[in-house]
């Protein structure tokens, strides 16, 4: 299935390339259940699932603010759009994303929204250190960290970074994509560390990824 498609800039905003949103998980009817997504509700009012997590909302803008950092470099490049679908339909199998979730991430595809209405809904401590390393992911997921990316990263360790209990998060975090690594030997191949860090962020949300 196609993951995205070209779609025209917007009047006044030639030089952004933008991508049709257009994944499979955001067909919002049978699929999902036969998926076995924790999908139900709204953000509102979510319907509990035997074995599924609610959504906190600086969950929700955690990945708001990941979706920013897709559109840092002023493109929204496919490789990008396909790691984040794949985190998000991770997600699912674990948490319970309502049509509006959903919806929300498709709609902040395109056009780019303003990360600094988002960043002081991310307080939870945990959530802000994953968006730390999350944003790096999606930064390097083309291939090429552009000056953008890089500053908005240097942004997130600015406002998050310096926080007593998200740096010691942080450097947990750190440890534990060091010794996945480390755990490899030489079946890694000599992959930078992010290539492991997925596995390592998606298991603290409490979700399993194989590397």
């Amino acid at each position: 299935m196609c993951i995205s498609e070209k779609l025209t800039s917007p009047a006044g905003n030639d030089n952004i390339k933008y991508v049709k949103y257009n994944i499979k998980y955001v067909k919002y009817n049978g699929y999902l259940k036969a998926g076995g997504m924790g999908y139900h509700g709204s953000m509102t009012h979510p319907v509990a699932q035997p074995g599924y997590k609610p959504v906190s909302e600086s969950m929700f803008y955690m990945w708001r603010c990941v979706i920013c950092m897709i559109h840092a470099d002023g493109l929204v490049h496919e490789r990008e759009v396909e790691v984040f679908d794949r985190l998000i339909a991770a997600l699912g199998q674990a948490y319970i994303l309502t049509p509006e979730h959903l919806e929300t991430f498709r709609a902040d595809m395109a056009p780019p929204q303003d990360i600094e209405k988002f960043l002081p809904q991310v307080t939870d401590p945990e959530c802000q250190s994953l968006l730390i390393f999350f944003s790096q992911i999606l930064a390097s997921a083309d291939g090429n960290v552009d000056f953008e990316e890089a500053e908005l990263v240097g942004r997130l360790n600015g406002v998050f970074g310096g926080q007593l209990e998200t740096a010691e998060t942080i450097a947990a975090i750190r440890k534990d994509i060091t010794a996945r690594r480390e755990a490899q030997g030489e079946a890694g191949d000599g992959r930078p560390e992010i290539y492991y860090a997925i596995g390592v962020l998606m298991r603290r949300l409490g979700v399993e990824m194989p590397d």
